[in-house]
């Protein structure tokens, strides 16, 4: 604080004794003071400001007697008058000499020191007189009475000192005469004593000057002394300061040989005695000082002082600035230096990760946190990795490290890692042996400590305490250490001390929190302890107390301990288990015991090539066995390991791992059996199943079965034959997932591919496909994925057989290869049938024209035309050789060949290159509702016609060239495409595209039958049996049906406009032809038609099949003939003409009588007839009624396909409600002694 001094200054009037008389004139005139009356005639007189008057003398008179006073006033300085002096009337008072004679007499009268004038009145009736007017002047000397002071050194100061009329000499001298101070009047100067003024009747100001004129700046008093008594004090002060800001001085952390860092602090001083000077109390220190004189004695100023740190060694340091004055600044300052070290997780386990960095020097720690979390964990500065425990499976951590020099972290951290512990799917459990969540607080000093008891009350288990979490903070944002003292290391901020079990005494675990971050908010930390810790202190061992600690959710965790052992007693640690050689598929086991601390959860195999297999899984080939205990038990066990290697890997190098969230790994040694040499050529054979993978459905080139210690070829060959009861089915294998991981689960690495199963580079199922004539392949579609260009197979050579003379619907399996050689393929060309007239093949479009007559006469003369999925090509091999077209014989006459003995057998066409369907299934768009469609089966596999018919919208027929030669529908059992064949597709209302799955593939022979129940139908077959040709119409009948063309399920008619002969039968209805049609009424005579291609011929109309009830009768009406079609009768019809012949046959349906009908009709044959049972209908009600005699007991309603429904009555009236739907049924009613039967339409 600056202090301020005032001087107030007061004056007092100091009057001396007077000696002597000093009498002045003042004015010797005469003046007369005229009678005015009461208010008087005044004459007044000044005293000279200087002067203090203290008596006036003066002559009066008066001219004769009269009345009225002559009286004499003065005029004080405050203006108070004050009657002084008065010569009364005569007989009143005396005169005092005043004689009314004009003879003047002399008078006094004393005056008051502090009057300012005097003045006569004459209030009388006569003339005064007055003359001679003298003052007699007092002695008088006012000094000033204020202590004099002189402020922060040399000065001066004067005073004025009056007087007037004083009778000796006026002194000044001072009481010290040092020569310090000396005094000045307008005569001289002296160091001693000073004359003001002489004695006389004089008066004046005299200005006395006191000069300071200090040798130092000490305080200085002395004192004036005058002559006449009066004192005066002279005080010389003062204002002594010295100001710097003596707050801490942390210093930020500065870097290693880089620039010094510099903290300016101001310094204010004034007049201090001594200099102020400042020192290091630890002199060996990397801080200076810019000076170390702060203040200069007796001076006043300010000035900069400058802080410097530049440490040559990082680590931090601490020193105190110690001020000459008692005060002192603490400084502190950290060095460090930048790291250059690489984190690396070295092992992602279930609960703990394991880091790794390369060492840095100089480190005396690190500094690691997991910065999700923030959990900050201390690492010793000996160790170059650490295993961080307590973390969760499944999931990731992100991790960084500082270097800490003695507490200074680095300046830089670590690279990040990101590590993610592995999933099981067992929940490991992190065993807590004591929690404490209180929020405990203590003052950072020597008494004060927080203590947990960990045993005490505790049922746990102590034996193996491993790791300590809690959360902590610090107040007052003071970290110890870096405050005063400076001997307090860092270090010594709060520190976690352990005792252990039958010790006494708490140790430093070597935890503290400025090495571990602490800050004012709440941070997790985590601290290793040892075994057996029975309490935890915190602690600080400083006497600093304003830091304020505050520690809360304390919880101790034991270890985790997972040793695996070959024996019992658990002496011989188990590093390996060999397995030795063992055949496919067999089983060896072996038992390790475990020591743990905390159960074992769980078990993982990890091949040393990399494939990681869970234990359990399909592909175990280790499989581990063992009791689950309680997760936090302690204590030891028996795992069993047994070894089933299959094809999957020829490396049973692995490792086994076990897990309690700690792992143990334990070497698995062993080997499988397999046969020598590679298998390049293997033929199915379908013994077992359809299943490509299943090595019992193929055999190697020596006839021997294919076995799952076979090793394939690279450049395997695999050979469809025909005339197989079962054809393969290739399983999923459009991406890795399929191809590899799932086959290896479902067929223990058996699979069937082209390579070791065992290898990574194998892709391929095959190098190459051979497709023999008549064999089936399904699964083809994944072969080929667009999305990743990955082929599952090299190619395919598939075969065709071709009938000589036979007119054959034709079209694409195979791509074939291009003729560029880069390996693409191309749609079939008409080129590709083509045999350079050996023997020569006539190709041509086939078409379905307006009137449903499919012809194959359009030719063409290009070999380059496509074979597309949406078309189908007529081909003929005739029996023609040559330019010329001689027939085999006459060509082989001339040229010497032997093409005659060919004729008999089919020609073999071959195409290779790549499926067709390689990536999907088969699929026609852009299709036109209600229009047939001739289209290909371009799948390698026959379709089941009839499965796919009774499951599209719209009707499937085929070209039945193997026995008919005519379109036939496919609502048979038995109806087949077979692959490259064409057929005939009538998409129903609304329908514009057609896909063919997998699932309507056979992989049966050609022959096979569907799963579709046989359906209910009737089927008429005309046949030309000298031509052998022939062909079908199917009727089906449904009452619910509408009694229109319907296009989803009635197929129309397809007449094979090029085979010679054909008597091509259909159903004429609707205005239009069908081959299938269904028919709502059986009531209607149904008319029939034949075309006939060729004229005389002869021909047959007969049923091949009937399962509906009806006996169905065929009417020829030219020959006015009913033939029973229904009990074998045929009807032959010769000599109908060329072409369409209609309005000729029809066939009529009549209801079968059932067994039970006969049974009853027979009962009481007059009974029924005696009417004791009346059946009518009203609308869709049926309503019987008996008499007594005939009770009802049941009551059968038929249709007329066979289906009914029987109604239990006990009584002699019912009522039934019949279906809606128009049509004929049959009344059945059955008494107790009759029956009744009655044919209702509706």
């Amino acid at each position: 604080m600056k202090k301020l001094f005032f001087a107030l200054i007061t004056s007092f009037l100091f009057v001396a004794t007077s000696w002597g008389q000093c009498t002045t004139p003042v004015d010797n005139n005469e003046y007369t003071l005229q009678s005015t009356g009461i208010s008087g005639d005044k004459k007044q007189f000044n005293i000279e400001e200087k002067r203090r008057v203290s008596m006036i003398t003066f002559k009066a008179r008066t001219n004769v007697d009269g009345y009225g006073y002559l009286r004499l006033y003065e005029v004080l300085d405050n203006g108070q008058e004050e009657e002084k002096w008065a010569v009364k009337e005569p007989g009143k008072k005396e005169w005092q000499g005043l004689k009314r004679v004009s003879k003047y007499v002399e008078y006094t009268a004393q005056i008051d020191a502090n009057a300012k004038s005097v003045y006569f009145v004459n209030k009388g009736t006569h003339y005064k007189y007055i003359k001679d007017i003298s003052f007699t002047y007092a002695p008088w000397i006012e000094i000033p009475q204020n202590d004099i002071n002189f402020a922060n050194g040399t000065g001066t100061h004067t005073i004025n000192i009056e007087y007037s009329a004083i009778t000796s000499n006026l002194t000044a001298r001072l009481e010290k005469q040092d020569g310090v101070i000396s005094l000045g009047v307008p005569t001289g100067t002296s160091i001693s004593s000073v004359n003001i003024a002489s004695a006389s009747c004089s008066y004046g100001t005299v200005p006395l000057t006191i000069s300071y004129n200090p040798t130092n700046c000490k305080d200085y008093t002395n004192k004036i002394i005058f002559s006449n008594g009066t004192t005066i004090e002279i005080n010389c002060t003062y204002e002594r300061s010295f100001t710097i800001d003596t707050e801490d001085i942390k210093f930020p952390t500065i870097e290693l040989n880089g620039t010094a860092a510099r903290i300016d602090r101001n310094v204010s001083y004034s007049y201090n005695l001594e200099n102020i000077t400042a020192t290091f109390e630890n002199a060996d220190t990397p801080f200076s000082l810019s000076s170390e004189i702060l203040a200069e004695a007796c001076a006043k100023g300010s000035k900069t002082l400058t802080i410097s740190f530049n440490p040559q060694k990082v680590g931090p340091y601490t020193n105190v600035i110690k001020l000459s004055n008692g005060s002192s600044i603490n400084i502190s300052g950290e060095c460090s230096k930048k790291i250059n070290t690489k984190l690396e997780v070295l092992k992602e386990s279930y609960t703990s990760v394991s880091l790794g960095w390369t060492k840095v020097d100089d480190a005396t720690a690190y500094r690691v946190i997991e910065n999700s979390t923030g959990t900050s964990y201390i690492v010793d500065g000996n160790l170059t990795s650490f295993n961080f425990r307590g973390l969760q499976t499944n999931t990731s951590y992100s991790f960084t490290l500082y270097a800490l020099f003695d507490g200074v972290a680095s300046l830089n951290s670590s690279n990040d890692v990101t590590a993610k512990t592995l999933q099981t799917d067992v929940p490991i459990q992190d065993c807590i042996v004591y929690e404490n969540a209180a929020e405990k607080k203590f003052m950072a000093s020597t008494e004060e400590k927080i203590t947990y008891d960990l045993k005490t009350g505790n049922s746990e288990s102590l034996a193996y305490t491993k790791r300590v979490e809690f959360e902590a903070r610090m107040q007052d944002a003071t970290v110890l250490g870096v405050t005063y003292p400076a001997s307090v290391s860092l270090g010594s901020d709060m520190k976690l001390l352990i005792k252990l079990e039958g010790e006494n005494e708490f140790k430093e675990s070597g935890w503290n929190a400025h090495d571990a971050g602490i800050t004012e908010s709440y941070k997790k930390f985590t601290v290793e302890v040892p075994y057996n810790t029975v309490a935890i202190r915190f602690f600080t061992g400083t006497f600093n107390g304003g830091c304020l600690r505050d520690v809360r959710n304390l919880k101790v965790y034991k270890d985790r301990i997972l040793e695996a052992y070959l024996d019992e007693n658990l002496k011989t640690k188990a590093e390996e288990l060999d397995f030795g050689i063992v055949e496919p598929n067999a089983s060896v086991s072996k038992t390790l015991y475990v020591k743990f601390v905390h159960a074992v959860l769980a078990s993982d195999v990890t091949y040393d090539n990399g494939m990681r297999v869970v234990v359990e899984d399909a592909l175990g080939h280790y499989k581990v066995e063992y009791d689950q205990k309680n997760p936090c038990a302690e204590g030891s066990q028996a795992v069993k390991v047994t070894f089933t290697p299959t094809n999957c890997t020829t490396d049973y190098n692995a490792t086994l791992t076990l897990l309690n969230g700690e792992t143990v790994e334990v070497k698995l040694t062993g080997t499988l059996k397999r046969n020598a040499g590679t298998v390049n050529k293997i033929t199915w054979t379908g013994a077992e199943d359809t299943n490509w993978d299943n090595r019992d459905n193929w055999t190697k080139e020596n006839g021997s079965v294919l076995s799952a210690a076979d090793v394939l070829s690279e450049d395997l060959l695999v050979v469809i034959p025909a005339e197989k009861e079962r054809y393969p089915v290739i399983p999923d294998v459009h991406d890795d997932t399929h191809f590899k991981t799932n086959r290896d689960k479902d067929c223990a690495c058996s699979q069937v591919n082209a390579g070791d199963n065992a290898s990574a580079k194998t892709t391929k199922i095959a190098h190459k496909i051979i497709l023999e004539q008549g064999a089936s392949i399904v699964g083809v579609e994944t072969l080929y994925n667009p999305s990743t260009g990955v082929r599952r197979y090299h190619e395919v050579e598939n075969q065709f057989d071709a009938r000589r003379q036979d007119w054959l619907l034709v079209g694409t399996v195979v791509k074939p290869w291009d003729e560029s050689g880069n390996g693409e393929v191309r749609n079939i060309l008409s080129e590709d049938y083509f045999l350079g007239h050996f023997p020569q093949v006539y190709m041509h479009e086939a078409v379905i024209d307006q009137e449903n007559h499919v012809t194959w006469q359009q030719s063409f003369t290009d070999l380059n035309k496509e074979v597309p999925k949406n078309k189908a090509f007529a081909i003929y091999v005739a029996n023609e050789y040559g330019a010329y077209y001689f027939p085999a014989e006459t060509f082989d006459y001339y040229n010497g060949t032997s093409y005659a003995a060919t004729l008999a057998h089919p020609h073999r066409y071959t195409f290779t290159g790549h499926f067709y369907n390689e990536s999907s299934v088969i699929t026609y768009d852009n299709l036109t509702p209600n229009q047939p469609v001739l289209l290909c089966n371009t799948y390698p596999a026959a379709i089941d016609a009839y499965a796919l018919n009774n499951a599209v919208n719209g009707t499937i027929e085929y070209y039945d060239y193997t026995t008919s030669k005519s379109f036939t529908d496919a609502n048979k059992e038995g109806a087949v495409i077979l692959p490259q064949n064409g057929f005939v597709f009538t998409p129903g209302d609304g329908v514009t595209s057609l896909t063919i799955g997998a699932e309507y593939m056979l992989t049966g022979g050609t022959t096979s039958r569907s799963t579709i129940a046989t359906p209910t139908s009737c089927r008429i077959k005309a046949n030309n049996a000298a031509q052998a040709v022939s062909s079908e119409i199917s009727i089906q009948y449904d009452q619910e049906k509408e009694d229109v063309a319907d296009f989803s399920i009635d197929a129309p008619k397809l007449f094979a406009k090029e085979t010679y002969g054909l008597p091509d039968v259909y159903v004429r209805r609707h205005d239009a032809n069908w081959a299938d049609i269904t028919i709502p009424d059986m009531t209607e005579p149904i008319p029939l038609g034949v075309t006939i291609n060729g004229s005389d011929q002869t021909f047959t109309l007969e049923m091949t099949q009937n399962n509906m009830p009806y006996t169905f009768m065929l009417e020829d009406r030219i020959t006015s003939t009913m033939y029973n079609l229904s009990n074998g009768e045929v009807c032959t019809v010769s000599g109908l003409k060329n072409g369409d012949n209609k309005g000729r046959f029809y066939l009529h349906a009549t209801p079968i009588q059932t067994e039970e009908d006969n049974e009853l009709t027979t009962i009481d044959e007059e009974l029924a007839q005696n009417n004791n049972i009346d059946i009518f209908v009203q609308e869709n009600t049926v309503i019987v009624s008996a008499s007594e005699e005939a009770q009802l007991q049941r009551i059968v309603v038929s249709d007329m396909v066979g289906r009914s429904t029987t109604y239990t009555v006990n009584d002699q009236y019912a009522e039934i409600s019949l279906p809606k739907s128009k049509g004929i049924y049959i009344i059945n009613v059955v008494g107790e002694a009759g029956i009744a039967t009655k044919k209702v339409r509706l």
